[in-house]
């Protein structure tokens, strides 16, 4: 049997919980919200005291903002007391370029309850975090189709754009 741990995982923005669909403080986007925090957890790896690590390579997480699937436990670790914790987020090469239905349906890396898995050629989506803004009214959002960006002042420098055609593409209209 042995120990079990439990990780409670709580997500937060500025410092304070992130409840989806609730709009955010933001000084560069107006109406931000967020209404999807998916991912995936992989590869658990505990320190002992000595400096070794217990390592798993079958541990896998599905984590869910909206369906409340926020935490991860781990069975059958044995009586000693650790002092690291550590995991990946998302999956190995491996994994991500496997068959997704070898898993069995209630496991967490099978297409149907986590579905975070693109496609066969595409492999496992490792964190998905989707969300809204406001754009100014009859502005329209430009296609981005090659930029430089500039990571200190949040922006896209010299970029390639189709003017509006990203709020067709996303809203199917022109000031969307």
């Amino acid at each position: 049997s042995g120990q079990k741990l439990q990780m409670e995982i709580e997500p937060e923005w500025q410092g304070k919980p992130l409840v989806l669909g609730q709009q955010l403080p933001s000084e560069r986007v107006d109406g931000l919200s967020i209404s999807r925090v998916d991912g995936l957890l992989s590869q658990l790896a505990l320190q002992r005291a000595d400096g070794s690590w217990l390592e798993s390579e079958q541990w896998h997480v599905y984590l869910s903002a909206q369906k409340h699937l926020l935490s991860a436990t781990a069975d059958g670790l044995p009586a000693q007391e650790f002092k690291a914790i550590r995991f990946r987020v998302g999956v190995d090469a491996k994994t991500d370029a496997s068959d997704p239905q070898v898993w069995p349906p209630e496991h967490p890396l099978h297409p149907d309850v986590c579905g975070l898995h693109w496609g066969w050629s595409s492999g496992y989506v490792f964190l998905a975090i989707e969300g809204h803004w406001e754009n100014h009214a009859g502005e329209g959002v430009p296609l981005i189709l090659f930029g430089w960006p500039d990571m200190q002042a949040e922006t896209t420098r010299w970029k390639l754009e189709v003017p509006r055609a990203g709020s067709l593409l996303l809203t199917h209209s022109w000031d969307g």
